[in-house]
Formats: structure tokens, sequence, C-alpha cells
């Protein structure tokens, strides 16, 4: 049988930090594995690293040609995303990603293996963008073209499909193996090791989490009791989730579950529009299986709905299960 061919992803390598000592011990495991990054700088890296054969992407070229620095290739991050997906892994048959940013991104071959090593998300377009924001360079300007481009990655990361004006990002629309390692991966395991109930889980997620939330609702009904999805970004891609969930209504599938919805009553109007009528739509087919609720958060805008809609939307999914006070 002839050895497998093997791939790892990582997605920089220009010092050794505790990513790459991971890496370092893959390079070990797989000594034949070929390496593939977005940026490469040899100087500072291990023997382990650096005697496998290292592929850069083209923004390492950039990095090079540009003035810079060592470290100004991350101004580069609008073409992360593109750049992991160009790497051409034909003819491998396993692929391990080493991620702490796009490298998860990398796309196997049809019939490969793809293993995921996720050290952490991309804590500054997410939980942490804030406090990454306020060290951009550039003024107002560089603080304005960041929070464009964390917002284009967060729908990099999570969506169903590619936004209209994500082009420059790459393929996009990684919902379906969040989903699948969801189901296949994180729920086994807390299942597995916490007194959790496998007949009874509950998804939730607001803003583009909501239209996640959503998405997983009407294509995998049955993986969850109850979805809580606050204020969702139902006008993401000219309105891809009304035509999903149209297309779901008219296969007749069954959907048996609980759902809690909400907008806020001072975001932007065509938000607020939107999910109203995404609302209309629901209740328009009226499930017969389906416990529904929806819920404008009066006076508050699209971010603090979240308190209250958790609030409220984790007491309608356990109820009767959990006294309501």
């Amino acid at each position: 049988m002839p050895e497998p061919r093997v791939a790892i992803v990582h997605d920089w390598l220009v010092s050794m930090r505790g990513g790459e000592r991971v890496l370092e011990s893959l390079c070990r495991i797989y000594p034949r594995a070929d390496v593939f990054t977005l940026r490469y700088d040899q100087r500072n890296l291990s023997p382990e690293i650096t005697s496998h054969r290292v592929t850069a992407s083209f923004v390492d070229r950039l990095a090079r040609m540009l003035p810079l620095g060592r470290a100004g290739f991350r101004v580069l991050l609008p073409l992360f995303p593109a750049a992991i997906e160009s790497f051409r892994l034909d003819g491998y048959d396993l692929v391990i990603s080493s991620s702490h940013a796009v490298a998860k991104g990398a796309r196997p071959a049809a019939g490969a293996l793809c293993v995921s090593y996720v050290h952490s998300p991309m804590r500054y377009v997410w939980e942490a963008e804030e406090s990454y924001t306020t060290h951009v360079p550039g003024g107002i300007f560089g603080r304005a073209a960041f929070a464009l481009v964390a917002r284009r990655l967060r729908r990099w990361d999570l969506t169903p499909v590619r936004g209209d004006d994500d082009n420059q990002l790459g393929e996009g629309g990684h919902a379906g193996e969040f989903l699948d390692v969801i189901e296949r991966e994180i729920m086994p395991f807390v299942e597995r090791r916490y007194r959790a109930d496998p007949a009874y889980r509950v998804l939730g997620g607001s803003s583009l989490g909501g239209l996640f939330t959503l998405y997983a609702l009407f294509t995998k009904p049955a993986l969850f009791a109850a979805y809580i999805a606050p204020s969702p970004a139902a006008p993401f891609a000219r309105g891809w989730l009304f035509e999903y969930e149209d297309a779901f209504a008219k296969a007749k599938k069954p959907l048996t579950a609980r759902l809690y919805m909400t907008a806020a009553e001072k975001e932007e109007a065509w938000v607020v529009d939107a999910i109203k009528k995404f609302d209309g739509q629901l209740r328009a087919h009226a499930y017969p299986q389906l416990t529904y609720e929806f819920r404008v958060v009066e006076g508050e805008r699209h971010a603090a709905t979240k308190p209250e809609s958790f609030n409220r939307g984790v007491r309608f999914a356990f109820a009767p299960r959990a006294p309501v006070p």
C-alpha cells in the first residue's frame, strides 16, 4: 500500500510561537509532509519546520515586493481567504490545517481526509474586534477600513453563501462545514463528557450567528430541538434566506422544533423590515409542528438585543421543562 501524501496548512510562518510549536509536532509526526502557508520567513523558524518543503502563497510575494516590513504583511488581511483557497491540494490524501485565522479554509481534493486543528477563532474580527481596532494605524480611515474587512471576514467564516460584495474573500460560505463540525465533533465531545441531554439540544446565534441558526434549522431541523435567533441577518446576499426557507416549505419537509426570533426596534429600517418580512413568510407557511415566537425588542439597536433575546429565548426553548417566572 503506498504511503499517503500529507499536506499541512498553517496561517503564516514568521516566528516560533504556540501555533508553530504545534506545527513543529505535526512535522515530526509526518516527516514527509508538504507545508503550505500565507507568508514564509525561515530565519526565525525551527529546523523541524524548515526541513520540509514549504509553499508560500501570493501574499508572500506581495509582502516581499511592497515596503511593508517583516510583519507588515498583515495589512494584506483582506486577501488572506482567497490566498488560502488558492493552494492546489490535489493529490494529497490527508490535509491538516493548523489554524488561528484562515488556514481552516484550505480546500482539499474530493475524497481526501481533512483535519483542522483550530487554535482559536479570529478573535480580532469576533469578540475582541473593539480591542484590536484601537491599535489599527491610519486614524479614522484605518479603523473604518478594518471594520469593513472584519465584517467581511465574519461572513467568510460563518455564512451559508458568499455575500454580494465578498468576491475578494474567496469562496466564502463556510456554514456547512461549521455545522458539520458541530454535529460530528463538538456535540459528541460535549455529550460524552458532560451531563447533556442529546434528545434536547438548543442552538442560538445573533446577527450572522442568527442567520447561521436559521440555516441550521432549515438544513438539519432535527439536529436541535430549539433555535434562538436574535436579530438575524435576514437581508444577507439579497435575501438568500427567503429562498432557502421557501424551498424547504415547498419540499413539505417536517419541521418539529421551537424557534424564538427577535428584531431590534431601533436598528436600521431595512434590516428590521427584512426580519419582519421573514416572520410573515414563516407564518404564511404555517408549519404545524413548529412552535414559534417573534418579538421586537423595544428601544434597542442591533447588537443590544442579545441580553433580552437570549434571556427570553432560553426560557422559551426550555418551557415547560424549566420554571418560567
